[in-house]
């Protein structure tokens, strides 16, 4: 048996759909409802209710009209996949509709012993300079500040020690007492 098109909208289960969707008018305008529900979507749309509706620039159409991911943009209304960023290029996070937004980044490590603002795990431009708080009783490393470019390793925060009595040599090792701790060197 051969079905042609007019033999499936005119069918009982597309009839019922459409009077549900028309408020039971089956011959209303809704030539939009009835492409959205019979035969789905253009390419690069997606359903909305009883209505197709373009993803806009920044988002594919899947399921849904989705964020493009980081590392990858959209310049377009209406795609249907996203375009990846160049190498060693990517996005500071979702949705970028621009190639221009493809820029070198940094992710900031963690940071041992203390934070960072922006906090482990963000991106951020290459570059871009990081704050540094040490956990109580640490500090950064001698002679670093706690403002930093960002980079695949950040300074690290080393326990505060404070050396309590002058060191002196014995055995052939120098010792240090710090705390109540005796340290050769």
């Amino acid at each position: 048996k051969t079905i042609t098109l007019e033999s499936l909208l005119n069918s009982a289960d597309v009839l019922e759909k459409l009077k549900s969707i028309s408020g039971g008018n089956s011959n209303s305008n809704s030539r939009k409802r009835r492409n959205a529900l019979t035969f789905g979507c253009a390419q690069g749309s997606t359903s909305r209710g009883d209505h197709c509706v373009e993803c806009s620039a920044g988002y594919y159409a899947g399921d849904s009209c989705l964020p493009c991911p980081a590392g990858q943009y959209s310049d377009a209304n209406g795609q249907i996949s996203c375009k990846k960023c160049g190498d060693g290029l990517s996005t500071l996070g979702e949705a970028a509709s621009k190639s221009s937004e493809c820029i070198k980044v940094c992710e900031i490590p963690a940071v041992s012993n203390g934070e960072s603002y922006p906090p482990t795990g963000y991106s951020v431009p290459e570059a871009a300079t990081i704050t540094l708080s040490c956990n109580s009783d640490y500090d950064l490393e001698y002679n670093q500040r706690d403002e930093v470019k960002c980079a695949n390793q950040l300074p690290k925060c080393y326990r505060r020690c404070t050396v309590v009595a002058p060191s002196y040599v014995s055995n052939g090792l120098k010792e240090v007492v710090v705390g109540n701790s005796l340290i050769s060197q």
